[in-house]
């Protein structure tokens, strides 16, 4: 068990300065490349359209659970099958903040890769959906509910903002995902047997199929994903193995396959798939041919062996109280945005919230609505999709709330006053 604990923090104080860094990018890039900008892009069914949903996807610092109700909105905003895809492919597989802690700990070159790969597949994937979709190219209605004003924002504003997306919102959000990241690294690291870097042939192969089938229904982020990696590289699996797991963990798990098969059909859903093992397969097996595999595990053994810096130190205490302390993270959200007292409400109200599909997107929802000063979310019941909220006027316009909601990615099927 010891050596369990120490093979965790020995993961978590390699990762934590990467981390945060990429953390404090993060919160610059949602600050400026908003998701309302993202959507007015990819509406149309061409190839530009996809190439656009990848290169937009890439730097977002969205998870694969995440990204349903972006997605779903984008489709909902008249973006094509294809667009959507590739969006769902790209963005998970990346983020400005596994971006940086992919340099750091398995080098630039395998940083470039993935960026790479995550561009290939995102255009591959969207290309062939478009290709086999036989559906009209405007069957997607395209929203056209009025988008509430959002407030000017100065530079201080703007940099609060920031601050706190990437040092509060973001690590709460990806917490569970990176912690169980960590954990399933730790366990491999320290009952798995020693390293062996020959294996070749039938038994990569082999490999790699098992990866797969490890990487698909997994949730994890692509930040996650990396100390599973890296402990699957320090426990004898090649290097392309390594980096099926990084292209298919992210990009694949069960509410993802779920989401594409009620939404867009079980063609769309196979393509997807094909596409994503497909590029998985064909960058394992270049990794392992070239002098980056080759030079990857033992640069990684010299790496893991390396002392522990002050900077480590310094940085993995502020993940703790980013990631494992949520008292801390509330008593700072409130410091930062004063909250409304129960005199300032006049009403409540239930909705009906159609295509929330996991804890995720209750949050999502709940940050929607409570951005708008004049609603507070009071309670979400995910199973039945029934939110109630207060309001601070007697009244509430149905058409400025479905649009709040849709912002969020998601449908406002009903609204009805609540009963005391």
């Amino acid at each position: 068990m010891q050596t369990l604990f120490d093979s965790f923090i020995r993961l978590s104080l390699e990762m934590a300065p990467y981390l945060v860094l990429g953390f404090l990018l993060a919160g610059i890039v949602h600050e400026y490349l908003s998701a309302k900008w993202i959507q007015k892009h990819l509406g149309g069914k061409s190839f530009n359209q996809v190439i656009k949903a990848t290169v937009f996807g890439i730097p977002l610092p969205i998870c694969s659970c995440g990204i349903i109700p972006l997605a779903k909105e984008l489709r909902n905003s008249g973006a094509s099958k294809g667009g959507t895809v590739s969006f769902l492919t790209s963005t998970p597989q990346t983020g400005v903040d596994s971006i940086i802690a992919t340099s750091g700990m398995l080098g630039l070159p395998f940083a470039i890769l993935r960026v790479t790969v995550a561009f290939v597949s995102g255009i591959v994937a969207g290309s062939l959906v478009n290709l086999f979709d036989k559906s009209p190219k405007n069957q997607t209605r395209a929203n056209t509910a009025p988008t509430p004003a959002k407030a000017k924002k100065n530079i201080p504003g703007k940099a609060k903002d920031a601050l706190l997306y990437g040092l509060i919102e973001l690590p709460n959000e990806i917490r569970n995902s990176l912690l169980v990241g960590l954990s399933i690294a730790a366990v491999i690291s320290a009952f798995m047997p020693e390293p062996n870097f020959g294996s070749a042939g039938v038994t990569q192969l082999l490999n790699y199929l098992i990866v797969i089938l490890i990487a698909i229904p997994l949730y994890v982020c692509s930040t996650g994903s990396i100390p599973i990696a890296i402990a699957l590289i320090m426990s004898g699996f090649s290097p392309g193995a390594a980096c099926i797991f990084l292209i298919a963990g992210p990009a694949t798990n069960i509410v993802t396959l779920t989401f594409m098969v009620s939404h867009m059909g079980y063609r769309t859903t196979l393509v997807y798939l094909t596409s994503v093992i497909g590029i998985g397969l064909l960058a394992a097996w270049w990794v392992d041919s070239t002098t980056l595999g080759q030079s990857l595990a033992p640069e990684l053994v010299h790496h893991h062996e390396m002392g522990i810096t002050p900077l480590q130190i310094v940085s993995l205490s502020i993940l703790i109280v980013s990631l494992l302390i949520p008292p801390f993270q509330d008593v700072i959200s409130k410091l930062m945005h004063k909250p409304n007292t129960p005199d300032d409400y006049q009403s409540e109200w239930d909705l009906q919230i159609e295509g929330m599909t996991c804890p995720n997107c209750a949050k999502h929802l709940e940050k929607a609505l409570n951005n708008d000063p004049n609603y507070h979310t009071q309670e979400i019941k995910l199973e039945s999709g029934e939110v109630r909220i207060q309001a601070k006027h007697k009244t509430v316009q149905e058409d400025s709330l479905s649009s709040l909601v849709q912002t969020a990615g998601y449908h406002l099927k009903g609204l009805s006053k609540a009963s005391s």
